[in-house]
């Protein structure tokens, strides 16, 4: 963490990461406590297409309201077949032909510098 100035955890509204987000957000202070500039984000990820209701049940069954070192992003990336199918086929989502995928990605990027880099 001595080089890095971001951090970026995907999550996403499972049990796993409602256990490791806290563990995260610890380490995140241990970092901090010696890198005081170093900032740890957090993006909803393989959220339901089309369902904001269930991007908001994400957030509350994740207790994102707890961490105190880790901040939510506004950006998230739904479960779509694209971003297997990019992996699969050695490319990046941009590549795949699916648009919605895309620009989900665009938008996490383009968030990412500009409100997190800037």
């Amino acid at each position: 963490m001595s080089l890095a100035n971001v951090v970026l955890f995907p999550a996403k509204n499972s049990l796993l990461d409602q256990k490791t987000l806290p563990k995260a957000d610890a380490l995140m202070e241990e970092f901090q406590a010696v890198r005081p500039d170093l900032q740890g984000w957090l993006y909803l990820s393989e959220c339901p297409p089309g369902k904001s209701g269930e991007n908001r049940r994400a957030k509350s069954n994740l207790r994102l309201e707890t961490l105190r070192s880790i901040k939510l992003l506004k950006s998230f990336t739904t479960s779509r077949n694209a971003y297997m199918d990019s992996y699969e086929y050695g490319a990046g989502v941009v590549e795949a032909d699916d648009r919605k995928a895309a620009a989900e990605f665009h938008h996490l990027a383009q968030e990412v510098h500009d409100h997190v880099l800037a």
